[in-house]
């Protein structure tokens, strides 16, 4: 990105992830990371720092560079990022010419943050929000201004009001970024903490916080990672334990179903589309942290890459899905079907001998999906899929998929009986019916299916089962058991999880 004699390439290539590389070379992250290094001694980088910060006036002093940096994608979250990097450059020279063309840089670049046409009410309008508290900071309160300040207030408050629902949960429809946003809320405390900015982040955003606390300790797994579902890779969070306890967040499209051992998701529907994939009734399995139905994660940001595309459409999520549209992304399905929605009907409720939740999806006049899950005592499960096709699909196929985490290894036993071994247990699954049994494992010819991805950038192979029915209305019962031998048949199933199963 930054060549030590010719200063940044604005419009370098990259063999991957151009689109998301571009917006780290416009938002001059690498001059930040080079100045932090300037800061601790490391004086003989300052010529490259300087070249790099030369060539950044040139192209943010024409207008033709202006017009790029605003139009490349995630043109705000550079802008955030380049906003603060002019701020941390006049810190780090007393030159005055080379301090008046990183104002310039910076002038243009808050102008943009602070024009309503150009904000984005999402984790990206949070970051220039906060890039324009820091500028506030550092030059407008000096000088007795507040104009900076006030649009940001206004911005956070509003996004926070709209981003968290009345229970605490983000409308990012992933954990990972439930927890990102309350990492940059975070910052926005720090400062309030620090500096006084305005009495409405102690009076208002502060109790919303609060909830959306509670509501990530209701998601982590127990061992307080993030659990790879939607756009999230598995990190640690260290500033807030895990609750191991159920959570019911169906107003933003998530359940969980938890205990000190047992972590079983359920994600449908949600309140925006960001960062939404294609996952409608998707479950996640781990018991005593290993993963053993999984959501495939996010990979990479990178659309044209095809493992990316299968992980983020219905081939990377353990759910029930219908032939026409099976392995679209969202946005394609959205423009498949425009009629389509999705909700999470009822979050986690039991009476003491079984804990349910149910989800489902709909087109009007074309398809119902519904889903429901039974947990009982003792690791046995119940998930019921019923599909109903009213018209106007071109196949009648229904599949209910199921994901095995990367350390599971599955064997058929016979007709829908399968022995899925970990490194400790050994999941059953008992589909119940006539349909037909399709296994997988790391395809990369025709379409791309059985991966997952825990973090940026890396893959892993895993399997695949998909139970396939045909017919205008299906339905799909599969009980599951977690135990340190295989369920041989269905002899073996309590007759109250059996009861369920068959009768509903």
């Amino acid at each position: 990105m930054l060549s030590p004699t010719n200063g940044i390439d604005f419009e370098q290539r990259f063999v991957s992830q151009q689109y998301g590389n571009t917006m780290w070379v416009y938002s001059l992250f690498a001059l930040r990371v080079i100045g932090e290094a300037i800061r601790q001694g490391q004086q003989h980088l300052r010529p490259t720092w300087e070249r790099g910060w030369r060539s950044a006036f040139d192209k943010y002093g024409s207008q033709e560079g202006q017009q790029r940096a605003n139009t490349i994608p995630s043109a705000d979250h550079a802008a955030a990022t380049r906003l603060h990097a002019c701020l941390e450059a006049a810190e780090l020279t007393a030159d005055p010419t080379f301090r008046a063309s990183v104002a310039r840089v910076a002038n243009v670049t808050l102008e943009w943050i602070c024009d309503e046409s150009t904000y984005r009410p999402n984790n990206h309008g949070l970051m220039t929000s906060i890039a324009l508290l820091n500028w506030h900071v550092a030059v407008e309160r000096p000088s007795g201004g507040s104009r900076v300040r006030d649009i940001a207030v206004r911005r956070i408050i509003e996004l926070a009001d709209k981003a968290f629902d009345e229970d605490g949960m983000c409308d990012e429809n992933t954990v990972g970024y439930h927890n990102f946003n309350l990492r940059c809320y975070d910052q926005v405390m720090h400062l309030q903490e620090r500096e006084d900015i305005h009495p409405a982040f102690d009076q208002r955003l502060r109790p919303i916080l609060e909830r959306a606390d509670v509501a990530l300790g209701h998601c982590l797994l127990q061992d307080n990672t993030i659990p790879t579902v939607g756009d999230s890779a598995r990190v640690r969070v260290n500033a807030r334990p895990s609750i191991n306890a159920s959570g019911d967040y169906s107003r933003s499209g998530f359940a969980v179903i938890k205990d000190e051992r047992l972590y079983l998701s359920m994600i449908c529907g949600g309140r925006s589309e960001i960062h939404k994939h294609h996952d409608d009734t998707s479950l996640t399995l781990w018991f005593d942290g290993q993963p053993l139905i999984v959501d495939a994660g996010s990979y990479l940001y990178d659309r044209t890459d095809p493992y990316r595309v299968s992980i983020e459409s219905s081939y990377g999520h353990s759910g029930i899905y219908v032939e026409d549209v099976d392995g679209m992304m969202r946005h394609d399905l959205k423009k498949t079907w425009p009629g389509y929605a999705s909700r999470l009907d009822r979050g986690p409720h039991g009476d003491g001998s079984m804990e349910s939740m149910s989800c489902s999806y709909d087109v009007p006049e074309r398809l119902r999906v519904e889903r429901s899950v039974t947990v009982f005592p003792n690791r046995w499960f119940v998930i019921r899929d019923t599909t109903r096709i009213m018209g106007d699909l071109v196949s009648a196929t229904a599949r209910q998929r199921w994901l095995l985490g990367p350390q599971v290894v599955p064997k058929r036993l016979g007709h829908g009986l399968w022995a899925c071994t970990s490194e400790d247990h050994v999941l059953t699954i008992m589909g119940i019916g006539a349909f037909d049994e399709e296994p997988y494992r790391a395809e990369s010819f025709d379409r791309y299916r059985g991966w997952y991805s825990d973090q940026s950038g890396v893959k892993h192979p895993i399997h695949g089962l998909d139970f396939v029915g045909r017919g205008l209305k299906q339905k799909f019962t599969t009980v599951l058991h977690i135990g340190e031998r295989a369920v041989a048949d269905r002899a073996e199933t309590p007759e109250h999880v059996l009861r369920v199963a068959l009768e509903g």
